[in-house]
């Protein structure tokens, strides 16, 4: 029986023999005695879950590969088992034989390119690893032929991996094995690189996965990598993967272009929430440059300033210069809060000058000059007068074209000084103009103009105005004790449809040059108004054509030193066109006291 059965395991080739019932096997033909040879062989031997095959001498059995002794549910493949657990061994087809398990792990290490070449297969096949899952735990020396199963179904290695980890339990099995494990991690480990990176795609895909993984996503750096884009794209997972991104800063790095990305996206978003937000802002800073919206106090620091809304100072809103410049208001307005004091503020050594600009509520007290400072009101100033009186507290220089405009505000000149600066001009109006002394109001040349609009000047004190012309407009009236001198050899004169009244001081007409028609009249509607005081004249000899003299009161005429007609004072020139008309009013008089008048008049 030993011969027939071995001369049948040489003839089969590819067939299964099962074996019913148990069996004793020495050898067969061919071999030496009591050998089994299954080298160059497919043939095997194969138990079913009832059969059992006992082995007096296993180290007898030679030859053989991996499917050489098989159970049903299963492959095994052995060599180690004879010496470490005896001659007599029993197989059986449903028992978990450890020896087998040992003597397999050889089979795993040698047959490296089996594995190698079955990774592909093993990959897509998930339905044979459920199937065989039990097989591979069991029959181990199936795992060569079930391979490509084992590594398709990811599912089963999930259900394996109590297994594996029970193994551990068999100290000893795991010490033998460990140099097959070994290998096998170091064979493999490309195959899992590569298995990642595909799977990265799916990864990318299951955003649930992605929330679910989280944990890996730490734990496997070399993940995060390639699943990078997922993370960008994925904003409901990067919200929940926050935690793991911050915490992995040597991935943060790696995916610094998948951040990038993201930022790029993010930041056109953003740029264009801020470009409507900051066109809004802009818009409505635009807006608010119409009106002084403080309360930061006004810096001036630059030599020339341009007004773009009016401001209004007070104590709690400043303006302060720290350099010379000039302030041009293009016609807005710098509002002076009322009883305001230093809240125009000007630093040492610095020189302003204020350009078309009005300057409402104006008092010297609102503006702090520092040492060696000076204000100077340029041309298109206005100085708006509201309260009274207002007192000058320094001089007051004009240049250009300039106003001065009151509500028959009273404006105390003395002790300081108006000055108008060559080629330039200034207008008083609707001001009563107190403590003219001298020539403290005067002009700084011949080619400087003063025009008196609708004023009233207080004469307490002699005054002569000796450069420059003078202009009368509306009614201008003189009243008081004092003298008015017009001492200017510039011609001045009165205006159509305007008066000056001379009521109680003396007009005096002395001009420095010989020239008798420097007080000049537009028109008949220009007036010279006597009520109860002094015309007096020098030897130059005033002479009054074209306009209108009318006399009330009691007037005295003074011309001391005149010697001959022409340096008397003169009514009328002698042509018709330049008569002069006369209205005496009842109790009006105009008595001569010393040297000569003359009548010229035509009619």
């Amino acid at each position: 029986m030993k011969q027939s059965i071995s001369k049948f395991f040489k003839q089969l080739s590819g067939v299964i023999v099962s074996f019913v019932c148990v069996g004793f096997v020495h050898g067969g033909p061919g071999l030496a005695a009591g050998y089994i040879d299954f080298a160059n062989r497919s043939s095997n031997i194969a138990l079913t879950s009832t059969s059992v095959l006992r082995l007096k001498d296993p180290a007898k059995v030679i030859g053989w590969g991996q499917g050489s002794i098989t159970r049903q549910i299963g492959d095994n493949a052995a060599t180690l088992w004879v010496p470490a657990y005896g001659a007599d061994v029993v197989l059986t087809g449903t028992n978990t034989t450890l020896p087998l398990v040992v003597n397999n792990s050889n089979a795993i290490i040698l047959n490296v390119q089996r594995i190698t070449n079955n990774s592909n297969a093993i990959i897509k096949n998930t339905q044979d690893i459920t199937n065989n899952s039990n097989t591979i735990l069991v029959g181990f020396n199936f795992i060569v032929n079930n391979s490509n199963a084992i590594v398709k179904n990811t599912q089963d290695i999930t259900n394996n991996s109590n297994a594996i980890v029970s193994m551990g339990d068999e100290v000893e099995l795991v010490r033998t094995t460990s140099n097959a494990l070994l290998f096998c991690c170091k064979n493999t480990s490309n195959t899992l690189l590569y298995l990642n990176n595909n799977n990265s795609n799916a990864i990318v895909k299951n955003t649930q996965d992605i929330t679910n993984n989280s944990n890996a996503i730490i734990l496997g750096l070399n993940f995060i990598v390639n699943n990078s884009n997922a993370i960008v794209k994925n904003t409901y997972d990067i919200k929940n993967n926050s935690n793991a991104i911050v915490k992995n800063t040597e991935d943060i790095r790696v995916n610094s272009n998948a951040f990038l990305f993201c930022c790029k996206n993010t930041s056109n978003a953003l740029l264009f929430l801020t470009k409507n937000n900051s066109n809004a802002i802009v818009w409505l800073d635009t807006q608010m440059h119409t009106i002084d919206h403080g309360p930061l106090d006004h810096e001036v620091v630059t030599t020339t300033t341009h007004m773009i809304f009016d401001i209004y100072l007070s104590h709690e809103h400043h303006m302060n210069v720290h350099t010379s410049t000039v302030i041009d208001g293009h016609g807005h307005v710098i509002n002076f809060a009322k009883d305001q004091i230093n809240v125009f503020n000007v630093d040492a050594g610095c020189n302003v000058t204020l350009t078309n600009v009005i300057l409402r509520g104006y008092e010297d007290d609102a503006v702090s000059l520092d040492t060696g400072a000076s204000v100077i009101f340029g041309d298109g100033t206005r100085i708006e007068l509201q309260e009274t009186p207002v007192q000058l507290e320094r001089d007051w220089t004009f240049e250009g074209d300039a106003r001065v405009e009151g509500l028959a505000t009273q404006l105390v000149v003395e002790p300081y000084n108006i000055v108008v600066s060559p080629n330039s001009s200034l207008v008083l109006g609707d001001i009563d103009l107190v403590g003219l002394k001298q020539n403290n109001m005067r002009c700084g040349g011949d080619t400087s103009l003063i025009l008196l609009r609708n004023i009233a000047m207080h004469m307490t004190h002699d005054y002569s105005f000796t450069s420059g012309t003078l202009q009368f407009e509306q009614d201008v009236v003189m009243t008081g004790t004092g003298t008015f001198t017009l001492g200017t050899n510039m011609v001045s004169t009165i205006l159509e449809n305007s008066s000056l009244i001379v009521d109680g001081p003396t007009f005096s007409y002395d001009p420095s040059i010989v020239d008798r028609d420097l007080l000049a009249m537009t028109d008949e509607t220009s007036r010279l108004i006597l009520l109860g005081s002094i015309l007096d004249s020098s030897t130059a000899g005033l002479r009054l054509t074209k306009g209108t003299l009318k006399v009330d009161h009691i007037n005295y005429i003074t011309n001391t030193g005149a010697l001959l007609p022409n340096e008397g004072i003169s009514l009328g020139n002698g042509t018709v066109a330049d008569d002069l008309h006369i209205e005496m009013l009842p109790g009006g008089s105009l008595e001569v006291l010393d040297g000569i008048l003359t009548y010229e008049n035509v009619n």
